[in-house]
């Protein structure tokens, strides 16, 4: 399942890429990010993990 809900990760963000890139003037990165109805993380996109892994830790 990891590998499908990865390869379905993927596929959204080169979707959601085009798109961005037909219907503006310039460039958007787009990550994606999946979440079970828990709120748990199921699986990401290689852009998803980038913007993932830049986004400040701040204590709870």
């Amino acid at each position: 399942m990891e590998r499908i809900y990865g390869e379905m990760a993927n596929t959204i963000d080169r979707r959601c890429q085009e798109y961005v890139y037909n219907h503006s003037n310039g460039h958007l990165g787009v990550g994606c990010i999946l979440f079970d109805r828990s709120r748990s993380l199921i699986s990401k996109s290689e852009n998803g993990l980038k913007f993932l892994q830049n986004l400040p830790v701040t204590p709870q």
